[in-house]
């Protein structure tokens, strides 16, 4: 996944604390992430269906491909910076 990184050199990087929800289940913000750093959880109605840590890994792209509202919630389990 290091080429997604490559093409978002330059992009404003977002930093969020652990325990933020930066997707909500059900939401409709359109947002898609590249993680850089940190951990997420995946979690569809309070159980943990993946946990994501590679940097590179897309999250969030399901809702803007399919003109979808989001179908999980993610939250970070450390510091996480994304684009």
């Amino acid at each position: 996944m290091p080429d997604i990184l490559e093409y978002c050199k330059g992009r404003k990087a977002v930093t969020f604390k652990s325990g933020t929800v930066l997707i909500e289940e059900g939401g409709n913000e359109r947002k898609l992430f590249v993680l850089i750093e940190g951990q997420v959880e995946v979690l569809r109605k309070d159980t943990q269906v993946s946990y994501v840590d590679e940097p590179g890994s897309l999250f969030g792209e399901m809702s803007v491909l399919l003109d979808m509202p989001y179908s999980a919630n993610v939250k970070a389990l450390s510091d996480v910076k994304a684009y």
